[in-house]
């Protein structure tokens, strides 16, 4: 019997992986087509001779609590630009990576993978999780057993009470936040049944927070269009990160009441590149 805590996922650039990865959940998988004409024949049958196979699609989810030097690691790729010095800047291009999983039953490689959407997120009492929303190219299915032997480096996790969130030129209590990084990634399977481009046709940076509407979060409410720099730190026993935005922008959103609860004020923030300053920068230290 398969048993999930026996899997195993490496993410490297070669092959075999060597970077192992400690995960909640990988749901990364190939998807295959089969291509029926189903014409009209008299009969209300579908015929096995009139299929062919049509476009295998590579997708699928990694869920994991992120130390710092599985961030250090995984920002290049989600990034795709410089890294100098700790600091992660955004990049044009994005690098392809492998994936190898150990499904128990056999070891599956995954070819020409891409972050076409990273999600950071955490709220009270719980750690900061990273959500990678994965597209490929081709699946290869390997024996049992055959799993390279892979490093998981260690640290501590980040947790929610970790986080200083710089809003407006202040810092701001906040209740739950996420950073979405989308990639915009566009499929082509010109004259393949594969993948055989994945193309960034666009790329989306925002910060979504929930905050308490008090006399001190006014402010937060019917920001200006120009918006204003932010950032959000959290810092442990062995590291900081830090995501720096060049401007945010905050659509006007009002406070709303459910009840006897204390009253939110829910943000979606916009990150905006300021001539030459770029969106987002990513610090890990």
């Amino acid at each position: 019997m398969s048993q999930g805590y026996q899997a195993a996922l490496g993410i490297d650039t070669l092959l075999p992986v060597g970077r192992g990865v400690e995960f909640e959940q990988c749901a990364i998988t190939k998807v295959s087509q089969i291509i029926d004409t189903s014409g009209i024949r008299g009969s209300r049958a579908h015929l096995a001779a009139r299929t062919r196979c049509g476009v295998d699609t590579v997708s699928g989810v990694i869920e994991l609590v992120p130390a710092a030097d599985d961030l250090r690691h995984l920002l290049p790729w989600i990034l795709g630009g410089a890294v100098v010095d700790g600091q992660y800047s955004l990049g044009e291009s994005l690098g392809e990576r492998f994936i190898q999983v150990d499904k128990v039953a056999g070891v599956f490689t995954y070819t020409g993978c891409l972050v076409n959407r990273a999600v950071f997120a955490c709220r009270s009492g719980q750690p900061l999780r990273l959500r990678l929303e994965i597209v490929g190219k081709t699946e290869t299915c390997g024996l049992a057993g055959s799993f390279p032997s892979v490093a998981y480096p260690g640290g501590p996790p980040f947790l929610f009470s970790d986080t200083i969130l710089n809003l407006v030129g202040q810092s701001r209590e906040v209740q739950e936040w996420s950073i979405v990084i989308d990639n915009h990634l566009e499929v082509s399977f010109a004259n393949s049944t594969t993948a055989t481009r994945i193309i960034p046709r666009d790329r989306t940076v925002t910060l979504n927070c929930t905050n308490p509407f008090t006399a001190d979060e006014v402010a937060l409410y019917d920001q200006s269009l120009a918006g204003s720099p932010a950032s959000l730190s959290m810092t442990n026993s062995a590291a900081t990160l830090v995501f720096q935005f060049a401007t945010l922008q905050v659509p006007s959103a009002g406070p709303t009441i459910a009840g006897r609860h204390e009253v939110p004020l829910q943000l979606q923030g916009i990150a905006r590149r300021v001539d030459a300053i770029s969106e987002l920068v990513v610090l890990v230290q």
